[in-house]
């Protein structure tokens, strides 16, 4: 067989592998875009950045077994 043709046969192969692999990803990134931007969405519908606790109650508590894990201010901290 000739070297350049057993060349081509190897190229043709490799790229036939590659155009395979990135279908592959760009399906896997496909899904990961839907996800991301539906939890976006969701985030933006239930409130996003201007949500009424994130502006007047900046900071949490512990979770609730040993706190409550509710919301409180800086003023009420100092007061704790």
């Amino acid at each position: 067989m000739n070297k350049n043709l057993a060349r081509f046969y190897v190229f043709i192969f490799l790229y036939a592998l590659c155009f395979r692999c990135y279908n592959i990803i760009m399906d896997e990134l496909k899904w990961f875009l839907y996800a991301f931007f539906g939890l976006w969405i969701l985030w933006l519908i239930t409130g996003g950045p201007g949500r009424f606790e994130n502006r007047n109650r900046e900071l949490l508590e512990q979770p609730s077994p040993i706190e409550g894990g509710r919301p409180y201010t800086i003023k009420e901290l100092r007061n704790k």
